[in-house]
């Protein structure tokens, strides 16, 4: 009996005490193996060692390295004292790239009048790459218009456009757009919208002489609300006028419309003239307050005069406002 108890102690302490060249820092630990399972082709953690007869645990599965997998715990013993580690817990794969499938981003969106077209000024973030072949949509009310990216948008990355024709949209009449980007998965971006105001229809007009004779500038066909500048360049003396300038327009429509004269010297005191086509005075306002405006009713196609004349003070830019 001595005998035999003291080859089991001894068999005991040996399993205690001797590592396993292959263990990884528990004295149970797995072997490392190399699998290169996964993208990054990384090895694989080692799996845990199975516990001894009657004792130690086994070792926890080793980390898997880059793109590896987890080594697993050791088994069972056979002896009921053993039991399994627990699995390893190492890192997936490291990724080389953007994931897939980000939608893309509009980062700014910009609506602006420009002339004779409304500009839809935009950048967007595509950062898989995918928005190629996807769309750009553009929404205004209910009007809505989509475009393949990049092939049918103006511009470069930073500053994209897409124009629309202005006269699609009234004068002086606020808008609200919005810009959508998907791309070819079917990713939709966030809306951005902006707001946006067609100006009234503007014309500048030079100099044309000290009297109606002198010349005048026509500047046919105009849109309501128009707005017509020019510059006096002196007032008259001794009771009477001194520079007038005399402008020909095409009405845009038959009805009442309000012809408004305003000049930046409020000092200066200038007064308004409508005339016919032929030159024959229809209506004037002469007062001596700052401002004067005429209210007739004028027919689509005839064309009408309208003069600015300066009775008093120095020379100031006008502007006339038909609407």
């Amino acid at each position: 009996m001595t005998f035999l108890l003291a080859i089991s102690l001894v068999g005991c302490n040996f399993g205690l005490t001797v590592e396993n060249p292959a263990d990884t820092g528990d004295l149970y630990g797995g072997d490392t193996r190399i699998d290169g399972n996964g993208p990054g082709g990384g090895p694989s953690g080692g799996n845990g060692g199975n516990g001894d007869d009657g004792g130690g645990s086994p070792g926890d599965g080793g980390d898997g390295d880059d793109g590896g997998s987890p080594g697993d715990g050791g088994g069972e013993d056979t002896d009921t004292t053993g039991e399994g580690g627990d699995d390893g817990g190492g890192p997936g794969g490291d990724t080389t790239g953007p994931p897939a499938n980000n939608p893309p981003d509009v980062i700014w969106f910009e609506a602006n009048d420009a002339a004779n077209k409304i500009d839809f000024e935009f950048d967007v973030d595509d950062i898989d790459g995918d928005l190629t072949g996807g769309t750009i949509t553009i929404s205004v009310g209910s009007a809505s218009e989509s475009y393949t990216f990049p092939t049918e948008v103006q511009g470069s990355a930073g500053n994209y456009r897409i124009s629309w024709d202005a006269l699609d949209f009234e004068r002086e009449r606020s808008y609200s757009a919005s810009i959508r980007a998907q791309d070819q998965a079917g990713h939709n971006s966030s809306a951005l919208s902006d707001s946006f105001e067609r100006g009234p229809w503007t014309s500048s007009v030079p100099e044309s002489g000290d009297t109606r004779a002198d010349g005048i500038t026509s500047i046919g066909a105009i849109e309501l609300p128009a707005e017509v500048s020019g510059n006096i360049y002196s007032s008259g003396a001794s009771n009477a006028y001194g520079d007038q300038d005399w402008v020909k327009f095409q009405a845009p429509a038959t009805g009442n419309m309000q012809v408004s004269l305003t000049w930046t010297d409020s000092s200066a005191d200038y007064d308004l003239y409508l005339a016919e086509g032929g030159g024959a005075i229809l209506e004037s306002r002469t007062s001596t307050t700052f401002g004067e405006s005429i209210s007739y009713y004028l027919y689509e196609g005839e064309y009408y005069l309208f003069g600015v004349l300066a009775w008093e003070g120095g020379g100031s830019n006008w502007t006339v406002r038909i609407e």
